[in-house]
């Protein structure tokens, strides 16, 4: 008698687990993952990505930060994945783990107020000004050798233009995203020439791992179906994106 009490006790143990709201039972499994923050492309595969989790039966955190800090927690384990980064940075650290599947497809543009440019070629640009926003790596490496500064700030970055503290920024055109909040592209110019084009990639630490097959084959599902096409247009309506990406002179515009 004493054993069947036990007995029944234990299934009414495991039944009240499975009944009670909230409990590890019923819990999803949640991950941190950093994201750059004041981007918004990075917003966008913010939504992807929580589509592509959740096919997987995951749940994601997005924590905002600057881009070298994000990198930094992903590398370290602090994170469990960083939500983009160009496709050459796989193998460069051993900690994290690339999705095998392009998360987003852009170039890195080149953006001026001087109407008396027209392409970009590092050559005949030596004596400009550049910015780059720091932590961008693919930007790092184009403009390697030229005038650079690098910003950190993301609300800095086209002031430094509009003050006339530099000569050309350094963007990145994702899915025909605006790269700046509240620009007005009347004074601007996008010059010829993409400075460089990229795919960017999700990547894991090391101890997830064994989602990124997984993952890779979820992203290029959506791709297919269009249900990521579908997520990049509502993005696009919702934030009021322009069409700021043809090149031509100011007076174009």
């Amino acid at each position: 008698m004493k054993r069947l009490r036990l007995v029944l006790a234990g299934f009414l143990l495991l039944g009240s687990a499975a009944l009670v709201p909230g409990s590890q039972a019923e819990t999803t499994p949640e991950l941190n993952v950093m994201s750059i923050t004041g981007i918004p492309s990075a917003e966008l595969a913010g939504r992807i990505m929580t589509a592509a989790y959740a096919k997987l039966g995951w749940r994601i955190n997005i924590v905002r930060l600057p881009a070298n800090r994000a990198l930094v927690m992903a590398i370290n384990g602090e994170a469990d994945a960083d939500m983009m980064r160009i496709a050459a940075l796989d193998g460069r650290y051993p900690e994290l783990v690339q999705v095998p599947y392009p998360l987003l497809r852009g170039e890195l543009r080149a953006v001026t107020r001087n109407s008396n440019l027209t392409h970009w070629d590092p050559v005949a640009l030596a004596d400009q000004r550049i910015a780059i926003r720091r932590g961008v790596v693919i930007a790092e490496r184009a403009t390697a050798g030229m005038q650079v500064t690098t910003i950190a700030d993301a609300k800095q970055f086209l002031p430094m233009l509009l003050r006339n503290r530099v000569d050309i920024l350094v963007v990145s055109n994702i899915e025909g995203i605006d790269p700046f909040e509240d620009a007005d592209w009347s004074q601007l110019k996008v010059l010829e020439n993409a400075v460089a084009p990229f795919t960017l990639h999700h990547y894991l630490h090391r101890r997830h791992a064994d989602l990124a097959q997984p993952l890779a084959d979820v992203l290029a599902n959506m791709h297919v179906s269009g249900e990521t096409d579908a997520i990049t247009a509502r993005f696009l309506e919702e934030t009021d994106q322009a069409d700021v990406w043809q090149p031509g002179s100011l007076s174009d515009r």
